[in-house]
């Protein structure tokens, strides 16, 4: 399977484990724009930032998953292995939902809050 054929429910994944599995530019633009957010964590000695950019239309629930996963590469101890690169991932995702899921109880309190 190739980068371009591999999906994980209905977000498509752009890059592989390995440098060699990157997609051509063109192709990772148009997923980064198809997706409507994109996210990378950085880290230096004592600094983790989060770059991320979101089109206006983009879902909130998405773009909770999204930094709330990259939240979860820069926090707790990294799995950076060739042998855990999938596990750090799967780590990183727990984050991802944990931020989905606040956000989407906040929302749904807020909607109740706002019709009482």
């Amino acid at each position: 399977m190739t980068c371009r054929q591999c999906h994980l429910g209905s977000r498509r994944h752009l890059l592989g484990l390995r440098p060699r599995d990157v997609v051509e530019w063109a192709d990772m633009r148009q997923g980064i724009l198809d997706m409507g957010a994109w996210a990378f964590a950085g880290r230096r000695p004592g600094v983790s930032v989060i770059h991320y950019w979101a089109a206006p239309h983009v879902d909130p629930l998405h773009l909770a998953y999204i930094l709330g996963h990259e939240v979860g590469h820069v926090s707790g101890k990294q799995l950076r292995s060739r042998r855990n690169a999938w596990r750090e991932e799967l780590r990183a995702d727990e984050y991802g939902a944990a931020a989905y899921l606040a956000l989407k109880h906040v929302l749904t309190w807020a909607g109740k809050a706002g019709a009482a």
